[in-house]
């Protein structure tokens, strides 16, 4: 995914399936693993949360602060389709049921180097 510039408007989409069973899944995006501007988890039952999106971003392998959403449009055994948006100060993610969630820019990035994606049966990912 090296020497993809990203600029305002410019998006990430991950396509993939949610395996029956699944208690988390997640999106990372970043400059590595080590430097993360949003770890995106899903948490269908996970430490002590239960359907909720938990994000956070990682500098220098050190997390901050979480932001918790509870609108949780999942479900195990199902399609699903994120898209980050990258704009000047947030990170917005379309959701499956159309509802948008923002995230700060904690640091700032130019390039996208990293991306990955944990316990989603990946179907596709998409930059533009």
């Amino acid at each position: 995914m090296a020497n993809n510039t990203l600029r305002p408007g410019s998006y990430v989409e991950v396509e993939g399936f949610i395996p029956y069973g699944c208690k988390r899944f997640n999106v990372n995006l970043g400059k590595d693993s080590r430097n993360l501007v949003i770890h995106f988890d899903v948490r269908f039952d996970y430490l002590e949360d239960r359907s909720k999106i938990v994000m956070n971003s990682m500098k220098d392998g050190v997390f901050a602060e979480e932001q918790r959403e509870s609108f949780f449009p999942f479900q195990e055994g199902s399609d699903t389709k994120l898209c980050f948006t990258f704009e000047h100060t947030k990170i917005t993610v379309r959701l499956p049921a159309g509802r948008p969630v923002s995230f700060p820019l904690r640091f700032p990035i130019v390039q996208l180097l990293y991306v990955s994606v944990d316990e989603l049966q990946l179907k596709s990912i998409i930059i533009k």
